[in-house]
């Protein structure tokens, strides 16, 4: 369990003094779409990190208009993870959401979400446990030498130790995309789209410091440094 004094050291470590470049802009705020199936671990640590964010849902059937009316002040758009429970949930993110070119981060689910859209396919994870309520953890291999979604995690490229636990993995990478982790049993753990300039990852964020970092590097170091 984490501490207000780890989470002091994190801020420092991050220099999210709100100050020059890592202040945050009211008029870049991260788009999150939650499926419902989720518990939303990553609303407390986005609000930790002061990022802006409005949360919306898979299920919306105004989905495309709500983005289509808040565009011009969106930075990012954040696809949070959550069981999946049937697979026309991988259909209910409008593309032209996913077709954006807005800075995306897909989490789990979200990963999903992407890769299918990209031409990939799911595939059973024989290693997964069905116990959701089980905490499995996995060695992940970070496999970039400078990647801004994973900087200042430690070094790069790096292992680290992180929750794994995923009843589907998807079959190949997509068709452009670059690796960017991947662990023994999921040789595709995360991936980032130019095309699309979606940032993927399989695992979950929430209760990690590398969790927290990435989130934070996804909004200070990326959304708001984009042209």
């Amino acid at each position: 369990m984490k501490t207000f004094k780890k989470y002091d050291e994190f801020l420092n470590e991050i220099q999210i003094k709100y100050n020059g470049k890592n202040t945050p802009d009211p008029n870049k705020r991260i788009f999150s779409i939650v499926p419902n199936t989720s518990t939303f671990p990553s609303e407390k640590i986005l609000k930790y990190l002061n990022i802006p964010f409005d949360v919306h849902y898979f299920e919306d059937d105004d989905l495309e208009e709500k983005f289509e009316s808040m565009k011009d002040k969106i930075g990012g758009i954040i696809l949070h993870g959550g069981p999946l429970e049937d697979m026309e949930q991988l259909t209910q993110v409008p593309k032209s959401i996913i077709e954006s070119k807005i800075p995306t981060l897909g989490i789990c689910l979200g990963l999903e979400v992407v890769a299918t859209h990209l031409g990939s396919k799911l595939v059973k994870n024989e290693n997964s446990i069905e116990n959701a309520g089980h905490k499995r953890t996995t060695m992940i291999e970070c496999k970039l030498s400078n990647c801004d979604l994973f900087n200042g995690i430690g070094e790069l490229p790096g292992t680290y130790s992180i929750p794994f636990n995923h009843k589907y993995r998807i079959d190949s990478r997509p068709t452009g995309t670059q690796v960017i982790a991947s662990t023994i049993d999921t040789p595709v753990a995360g991936f980032y789209d130019p095309k699309t300039n979606s940032w993927c990852v399989q695992f979950g964020l929430g209760e990690t410091l590398i969790g927290d970092k990435i989130l934070s590097n996804f909004y200070y170091k990326i959304c708001l440094n984009q042209k």
